[in-house]
């Protein structure tokens, strides 16, 4: 198999992938406007149009036919794999979930309001729920959704490999995959991974971004690569509206660059390709939210900008209350959970504080225990690499990027500063300088360095995370067999409707009764899912006799991991 054959495959598979989730959108938004309910039929319509669309303008023939099968295997395996983890993040069944089900049951947010009044249903950019939806509706499984997670970055990691051997020849194949792992090992994507939250997306739309300004940048009349910024941007847009800036931004200063260069080339093309991303973005696609908050809230923004709404006050933590966006970045970078300044004083790193680190949307740290160190080591590596002016450049963008939105210290907001960790060892590994042997090897050293911590700050992300959501899938399961055995139904409260289909999938027959009365009995009353606020929370009447495990205390090690974290759902009087 020659060079341009092997390089082709993840291009065509990657690019495939990429088309499947974006007609899959378009498929949602289109029945939307023309009040037609989302059916079953929608997702194999998408990886139909997917496939034409990989064989009108990437590859055909053994490529386009590999690329095509290995994306529905992909599709089926992502399908399964989320569809055995439980989702226990707060927003999910909040509203995420909520409006996948509506959706699915003919809520058309175009025309009407959603059936569970809830504001952000009503006004935020619900492009991630649409795709849900058309997978929700042909596996009738809600944690399945969860899947187009794992296919978005795996379409980064693809089109990451094809454009580092496209635009930077010269690198080593090493060297090409320690680069695409570490794509996909940002903290935040692997924390968020199984869950339906939707920051994580941010991080593979800007690498997938970036992708299409370096391959037009080696080639300006490549039409598949405008075809290809026009998915990610049309996907950027109605993910969330932070991301239709940030991704904005990224097309201002790339169109900046290309000015100051002269490449008036692809300027004009880049604008046209914008220009059609913004209109099937927010005219099309996203119809609900940009053009109907407009015609009722006079801006397509509402309520982020033109109301009352204030989500941060909250969810801003004491160490950093008073604090001005970058002494906040810093604090967050050097401390653990509520330990200020933790790497300084040498405290705070016990297991709950390291566990807090890696959480679906943890506001200290949120990058991990690591991240700071690995910056500290990515910027030595620059100076001794004698980064030009260039790497420089796109270096403090990100950095800068990242400090316009106040709230800078929320990792799950800039997922895209995980950038600064990449540049560097993508600087060393596509420049080359007749160094002395000592500089070679310091650099040599801080590559490798850069890659252990980020494998090392990986590998705890991923254990942590799965912890929590194996303990989780756990508890859920072991309630949902006890009661088959009992053959009654449990008593359960506050049961919306996402968490009704949860129950509904795990096979759990329950009795929807008062919250008063189930908490009326503390020491039979279980937390089977926490809002975080206590009258909000899912709660059960699980007896002993019925549900012995959940009294007993763990053990063995398996059964201590069994039940952490699910110690903070057990026994509601103990939350009090």
């Amino acid at each position: 198999m020659n060079v341009k054959i092997r390089n082709s495959f993840p291009l065509a598979l990657g690019g495939n992938l990429l088309a499947l989730l974006l007609f899959m959108m378009i498929s949602a938004g289109v029945s939307f406007l023309l009040h037609l309910p989302v059916t079953a039929t929608a997702l194999p319509l998408s990886m139909i149009l997917a496939g034409g669309f990989t064989y009108a303008f990437i590859a055909r023939g053994h490529t386009f036919l590999w690329s095509f099968l290995s994306s529905i295997l992909i599709v089926i395996l992502c399908c399964l794999l989320s569809s055995l983890i439980i989702d226990h993040s707060s927003d999910a069944y909040y509203y995420h979930y909520n409006a996948v089900i509506m959706m699915a049951e003919g809520w058309n947010p175009t025309a009407e309001p959603p059936f569970v009044d809830s504001l952000w249903n009503q006004h935020y950019a619900k492009g991630m729920e649409m795709m849900q939806t058309v997978i929700f509706t042909f596996t009738s499984n809600l944690q399945s959704t969860k899947s187009l997670n794992l296919i978005l970055i795996l379409s980064a990691a693809l089109l990451t490999w094809f454009t580092l051997g496209e635009v930077f020849t010269g690198i080593s194949g090493r060297w090409k995959v320690a680069l695409c792992l570490m794509v996909t090992f940002n903290p935040v994507v692997i924390c968020q991974i199984h869950t339906a939250y939707n920051d994580h997306m941010l991080w593979s739309e800007t690498v997938l971004t970036c992708c299409c300004f370096l391959l037009l940048w080696k080639n300006s009349r490549n039409l598949m690569t405008y075809l290809l910024l026009m998915m990610v941007l049309t996907l950027g847009i109605n993910s969330k509206f932070t991301h239709f800036y940030y991704l904005g931004a990224g097309c201002m200063f790339y169109a900046v660059w290309c000015l100051c260069a002269r490449r008036y080339d692809i300027l004009l093309s880049g604008m046209l390709t914008v220009t059609g991303a913004i209109i099937m973005g927010a005219f099309i696609v996203g119809y609900n939210p940009y053009i109907t908050n407009t015609v009722g809230y006079g801006n397509p923004f509402y309520p982020l900008i033109g109301s009352d709404v204030d989500i941060m006050t909250s969810n801003t933590p004491q160490m950093l209350q008073g604090c001005n966006r970058f002494t906040s970045f810093l604090m967050t970078l050097f401390s653990t959970t509520n330990h200020p300044w933790a790497y300084f004083r040498g405290s705070g790193f016990t297991l709950y504080d390291c566990v807090q680190s890696y959480t679906v949307d943890s506001r200290i740290n949120g990058f991990g225990l690591l991240m700071a160190p690995t910056l500290i080591c990515g910027l030595i590596l620059m100076l001794c690499n004698r980064a030009s002016g260039r790497w420089w450049i796109v270096y403090f963008f990100f950095l800068i990027l990242g400090f316009t939105f106040e709230q800078s210290w929320w990792a799950r907001y800039v997922p895209f500063l995980w950038a600064l960790v990449i540049i560097p060892v993508l600087n060393y590994a596509v420049r080359n300088h007749k160094d002395s042997k000592l500089r070679r090897r310091i650099k040599r050293s801080m590559a490798y360095l850069i890659l252990a911590l980020v494998f090392l700050n990986a590998s705890l992300a991923l254990t942590f995370s799965l912890c929590a959501q194996y303990s989780y899938t756990s508890y859920i399961n072991y309630i949902s067999g006890a009661q088959k055995e009992s053959g009654r139904p449990i008593k359960v409260a506050n049961v919306n409707i996402a968490f009704q289909q949860s129950l509904k999938e795990q096979g759990i027959k329950y009795l929807e009764c008062d919250y008063n009365s189930i908490t009326k009995e503390p020491d039979q009353t279980f937390l089977i899912y926490r809002f975080g606020h206590q009258d909000q929370d899912v709660v059960a009447l699980l007896p002993a006799e019925e549900y012995p495990e959940l009294y007993r205390k763990p053990e063995t090690l398996g059964e201590i991991i069994r039940d952490y974290p699910v110690h903070s759902y057990k026994n509601f009087a103990s939350t009090e």
